[in-house]
């Protein structure tokens, strides 16, 4: 497990993405993955180093209400100051580290780690707050702390040995058996379905032209479907369903559940009235077109209805290659109300075109439409372009451009944001791996713009104390009091094995009140002891303002 989780630590860190084409042999992160899984397995401590510099903008004092002196000193402390974490594989369990350091411009430094060994036999923790000690514990104590008897807590040793095969296999039949329930239970009303809809006015053309925007069809089938045809249907369901006890039985159980006060059988009579009385009309009917190719697969579907006034109602799916553009397929969606004239009144259009599957590169583009009382009042657009390429070196690599641009709109009022970014990751010489990310934010409303920007960079390799990756990040956002920003976190490993000669083991399971008492105190001392001198090094405008 631990394998997979320094792999997704190293693969965030390098902003990998998983759209690798079958083409190219180069997979991101993988490389890097590499290095550290086999520094782990060797034994070697995993550290993450998290650092940032902040460089506050002239705007912020008032942005934050602080004043630009105790801004300047956030800012400073924040780059003295470094986390570390870190993770190393022990014989038959893990040891976690987690330490803040902060060092003054004199070298001077404080730090204050913890140290968590966690086994099969149990858990084993050490700090400066409580230096040569080290406080032991074993699961059965710990369970029994928090409440757990013996006998539970043997029921749940066993459950972690059960055999997972037979669990899976067993959760497999239940679900294997649900679904045969509900097959069976479902087929008698599709058999309904199925005969009223065959009893449905249909005409079938061959060598259909296209027609606006969609494509020529080898075969359209129409169907006709009237109000008295969906009523004729939703009464045979509620009359089948009304007569079917163990159906019944279970809705029943469900609605009383719900808190709903109306019975299955009720509701299947008011269906009945409802359709006998209201669904009636064989004027203005629901006519449904299906195009599909020579080969019989799916091009596009229509569905349209119009009123007594003309005014339309319409669903249109169309799944087919593009004409105009070779090698990509187009995906649109449109469900619009329109008028006798066919101006759009309410609805949305979704369009994608994107490359056929197999392509070298990736492209999508697509775009989304929203309409409300006849107007336009939202577009979205969206690019994706990018695959497998190749440094100036010759080096695999991949890169990969994308953006977003969304409008929202209000009569003559605009809110918009624009969304660019772009990645290129590739191999190094080194058999280390380089990565490059960018992005432009900017959100605005037609009269005031919050521009924002932001690069990262990665750089993995295999130095002398063994693998290195650091990753550096820079943000600049003047609107939001930030003229700079830069973060940067270092993953490598050390041969980290604690001196335990000379430290002593206080087991909890035999220490006595007074000793975990004696414990507490030493360590509260010393916690205070570090902040005093953490204090003493800190700016004098943020230790002012803490006054």
């Amino acid at each position: 497990m631990m394998k997979k989780l320094i792999c997704i630590l190293t693969l965030l860190c390098l902003l990998g993405t998983s759209c690798a084409q079958a083409e190219s042999a180069y997979v991101p992160g993988e490389a890097t993955s590499a290095m550290f899984i086999e520094a782990f397995e060797r034994g070697d401590m995993v550290l993450a180093n998290l650092h940032s510099d902040v460089t506050f903008s002239e705007s912020a004092a008032g942005l934050y209400g602080m004043d630009s002196t105790l801004l300047s000193a956030i800012g400073e402390t924040l780059s003295h100051t470094d986390l570390i974490v870190g993770a190393k594989q022990l014989e038959n369990g893990l040891s976690l580290l987690l330490a803040g350091q902060y060092t003054a411009d004199s070298g001077e430094y404080v730090v204050l780690d913890v140290t968590l060994d966690v086994t099969q036999d149990g858990v084993s923790v050490m700090s400066s707050a409580i230096p040569g000690e080290r406080l032991t514990a074993s699961w059965d104590t710990l369970m029994q702390l928090a409440g757990t008897s013996a006998a539970e807590l043997e029921m749940m040793l066993g459950v972690s040995q059960l055999d997972m095969q037979t669990m899976a296999e067993e959760l497999s039949a239940q679900t294997e058996a649900s679904l045969d329930m509900i097959t069976r239970i479902a087929a008698p009303y599709l058999q309904t379905i199925s005969e009223h809809l065959a009893a449905v006015p249909q005409e079938v053309l061959e060598n259909v032209p296209a027609d606006g925007g969609f494509p020529a069809a080898a075969t359209e089938i129409t169907w006709t479907i009237t109000s008295k045809a969906v009523g004729e249907l939703l009464i045979a369901l509620a009359t089948q369903l009304e007569q079917d006890t163990t159906l019944c039985a279970i809705l029943d159980s469900m609605l009383a559940e719900s808190g709903e006060d109306i019975t299955t059988v009720q509701l299947c009579q008011a269906i009945r009235q409802a359709a006998a009385e209201d669904l009636t009309d064989e004027e203005y009917p629901l006519t449904v077109f299906l195009g599909m190719d020579e080969n019989g697969d799916f091009l596009y579907l229509n569905t349209v209805v119009e009123d007594s006034a003309g005014e339309s109602f319409l669903i249109a799916l169309i799944s087919a290659p593009d004409e105009e553009k070779p090698g990509f397929s187009r995906l649109s969606l449109d469900v619009l109300t329109a008028t006798a004239e066919k101006h759009i009144l309410e609805g949305f259009t979704l369009s994608v075109l994107y490359s056929a599957p197999g392509a070298q590169m990736t492209d999508v583009q697509a775009s989304m439409d929203l309409y409300a009382e006849g107007d336009m009042v939202f577009n979205g657009e969206f690019t994706l372009y990018g695959g497998a390429s190749a440094t100036e070196d010759g080096l695999r690599g991949e890169a990969y451009d994308w953006s977003l641009i969304l409008v929202a709109l209000d009569g003559e009022d605009m809110v918009s944001m624009m969304l660019s970014t772009s990645l290129q990751q590739s191999e190094t010489a080194e058999g280390g791996e380089q990565s490059t990310f960018t992005c432009a934010l900017d959100v605005g409303d037609g009269e005031m713009h919050i521009p924002v920007t932001c690069e990262v960079y990665t750089l993995s390799e295999t130095g002398f104390h063994g693998p290195t990756m650091t990753t550096t990040s820079r943000l600049d956002a003047p609107t939001l009091g930030l003229s700079e920003c830069i973060g940067s976190c270092t993953l490598s490993t050390a041969s980290y094995t604690p001196d335990l000669s000379a430290v002593t083991d206080i087991a909890l399971e035999t220490a006595s009140s007074a000793d975990l008492e004696a414990l507490t105190q030493r360590a509260m001392v010393n916690i205070q002891n570090t902040l005093s001198t953490l204090y003493n090094l800190l700016p004098a405008a943020l230790t002012g303002a803490m006054q």
